[in-house]
């Protein structure tokens, strides 16, 4: 069987391209822009990297993209009281958690 070489490069735009067009038909069809809100304790410079990674990602197809950042030394209850606000909110679409500290919140 011989080898395929991808353009990786390439498929990544295709890929790109059919989200857009995917969140532009959610917005025809629901009169929203899909959003992401990511919840994120401070402590892990690597991790609020990779998080603001997402949000360009996010961005450069036309979703919606906001950080909600809290201290690291907050309480579980408080990251939970935050998620459970942003759960209610009709703008924000998921909530993926980005907790920097070595714990999850149960």
């Amino acid at each position: 069987m011989a080898a395929t070489i991808l353009d990786g490069k390439a498929l990544a735009a295709t890929e790109r391209e059919e989200v857009a067009a995917a969140v532009a038909e959610f917005s025809r069809k629901h009169g929203r822009v899909p959003s992401i809100a990511v919840v994120q304790v401070e402590g892990d410079p690597a991790s609020e990297r990779y998080v603001r990674q997402i949000g360009r990602s996010f961005e450069g197809v036309g979703m919606g993209f906001q950080i909600e950042l809290m201290p690291g030394d907050s309480l579980e209850a408080q990251v939970v009281a935050l998620v459970s606000q942003l759960s209610r909110r009709r703008d924000v679409s998921g909530i993926p958690d980005r907790d920097g500290r070595d714990g999850r919140v149960e």
